[in-house]
């Protein structure tokens, strides 16, 4: 779409090897109207809308056509596909949401090779698929100008049930920087607050120019969406699944914890969908015998320990060989799971281009249980103590992990190179460092809390104080990386400002008798009572100033 004839002449002499596959509108007022109108009445199955100020690279109509080629392959449920845009999960070491396979003067490419659903996409290049957005009768409003008109499209298709793509072969220069004064002053616009708050139940539009706060719209059901969750389902909808193994560790010692992270993780498997398959598995040692109930949640596998005392590592090695699965995610059985996050984690796996990393956020919980008590009414005191954030990964290459074995999920490959016979700590460690350093892995980042770790007054190895053993596999872990020459320049990410650590009390220093809380309680019911009171004298004294 040019400006003016001086634009399209412009256009052409940037572009001569596509030029006579171009078709030109000038002159036109309203970018919306235009998206409309080729829809409609565009002759081609794949029309591609471009601005006027465009470098394309002299290789693009062989890239466009091979991308044509792999959507309608490998992303059968595809609407629209753009250049970059803003995505509903976390990529690459700077773990953004905004994906960039473009350059202008705001910067350049920030990913490479690979094909992102996203929940918008910049509106600079747009590649249609005409027939599939005819077949769902997908309209943009007819607004004037030329901004938002972009985000509305992506709107229309996801609300279609259509999927919204970020494509590196369409990849290209772009001669300007836009105007972000005219975008700012596009959403304040009482058409475009209206317009998005009816269509989206996000409370906030975030896109690459910035995020767009919307008003309450108390109106329910007739089409809106959640755009995060609909660019992910959508996206998942005609693709081939994969596999996930959800391991439990146990030695059986814990049988009420081991329960609830089996119902977790049940729960879980069924808040996921259709957008993967799991096996859930229970890994323990050959000699021993599970309660009776741990089959109705998980197949048993038993291995040989060799006369090993601590059998971790040999756990997740045995339970990689013999499961047949493309990802992996490792549970002690005493984790457990929210289920809230599982659609978003499923969509994810199923769109990730293997061998991927998804790191996710995970806790430790300060608890006291009785282990003898019944499920239901037995003592139990919990409180959050850490989180730990998923897009702290990168730390990792400081030396230190920042991402317990239950906060990712990893892809099978990752385990060739790890000396796991070595190890009976920092296996968790240990893999992810040797599934990030492969060039073609990609990290998928999901900022919601997905994971729970107890720590309770014994019975774990994270807070023994002889650290003897961590040491020693702390020395195994150095080896293996130092030996490795992949990807070198990767453990620059390690020289990041790490986050500072909160000190982890013990459960025994943290936890109250029941008196100490009923005394808690009443301190605070006092207190609430006392400002009360107060803030009744201020009001009744500026009164009397008033009435002076």
């Amino acid at each position: 779409m040019a400006r003016s004839e001086a634009s399209k002449q412009r256009f052409i002499e940037r572009n001569p090897h596509i030029a006579e596959q171009c078709s030109f509108l000038l002159n036109e007022t309203s970018y919306f109207e235009v998206i409309n109108r080729v829809v409609e009445e565009a002759e081609d199955d794949f029309p591609l809308i471009v601005h006027d100020d465009l470098f394309f690279p002299k290789k693009f109509a062989t890239l466009l056509e091979q991308l044509i080629r792999c959507l309608e392959g490998r992303w059968p449920n595809w609407g629209i596909c753009g250049n970059s845009g803003m995505l509903a999960y976390g990529v690459g070491p700077s773990v953004t949401r905004v994906v960039r396979y473009i350059s202008d003067p705001h910067g350049g490419v920030n990913c490479q090779g690979i094909i992102f659903p996203a929940q918008s996409i910049d509106g600079n290049v747009i590649l249609l698929n005409r027939r599939r957005l005819r077949e769902r009768a997908v309209v943009v409003p007819s607004f004037p100008g030329f901004q938002l008109y972009d985000l509305s499209l992506a709107v229309e298709v996801l609300r279609a049930g259509l999927c919204v793509l970020i494509s590196p072969s369409l990849a290209c220069h772009h001669d300007s920087g836009g105007s972000q004064a005219m975008f700012d002053a596009a959403t304040e616009t009482t058409w475009a607050k209206e317009y998005f708050s009816q269509r989206i139940t996000n409370k906030a539009l975030a896109t690459i120019n910035g995020c767009i706060s919307l008003p309450f719209d108390p109106s329910f059901g007739s089409g809106k969406i959640d755009l995060e969750m609909q660019s992910l389902r959508n996206a998942t909808i005609g693709r081939n699944t994969k596999k996930v193994a959800i391991v439990v560790r146990s030695l059986f010692n814990r049988p009420s914890l081991l329960r609830r992270a089996l119902e977790t993780v049940r729960s879980f498997v069924i808040a996921a969908g259709p957008a993967v398959r799991f096996e859930v598995a229970v890994a323990t040692h050959d000699d021993l015998t599970p309660p009776p109930w741990v089959e109705e949640y998980a197949i048993v596998r038993k291995f040989r320990t060799n006369g090993l005392l601590d059998t971790r590592a040999l756990l997740v090695r045995a339970s990689v060989e013999t499961i047949d699965a493309d990802y992996f995610w490792f549970v002690d059985d005493d984790d457990w799971l929210f289920p809230n996050e599982a659609e978003r984690i499923a969509s994810i796996l199923n769109i990730s281009e293997p061998p991927a990393v998804v790191f996710m956020d995970s806790a430790h919980f300060l608890e006291e249980i009785e282990e003898d008590a019944a499920p239901i009414g037995g003592r139990y005191v919990g409180r959050l103590s850490r989180r730990f954030e998923a897009k702290n990964w990168p730390l990792g290459f400081g030396g230190a992990n920042h991402i317990p074995f239950c906060g990712f999920v990893f892809h099978r490959s990752a385990i060739e190179d790890v000396p796991l016979d070595d190890l009976t700590l920092f296996e968790d460690y240990a893999i992810q460092l040797s599934a990030l350093n492969r060039p073609e892995c990609i990290q998928y980042t999901v900022e919601k809390l997905v994971a729970g770790i107890s720590i309770r007054a014994s019975g774990n190895t994270v807070t023994l104080e002889d650290r003897t053993a961590w040491d020693r596999c702390a020395a195994e872990v150095t080896s293996m990386m130092a030996a490795r020459r992949l990807m070198p320049g990767i453990f620059a990410l390690g020289n990041l400002t790490p986050p500072p650590v909160p000190s982890e009390r013990p459960p025994e220093q943290c936890r109250l008798s029941r008196s100490e809380q009923k005394l808690l309680r009443n301190y605070r019911a006092l207190k609430r009572g006392i400002q009360r009171v107060i803030d009744g004298m201020r009001r009744k004294r500026a009164k009397r100033r008033d009435g002076d």
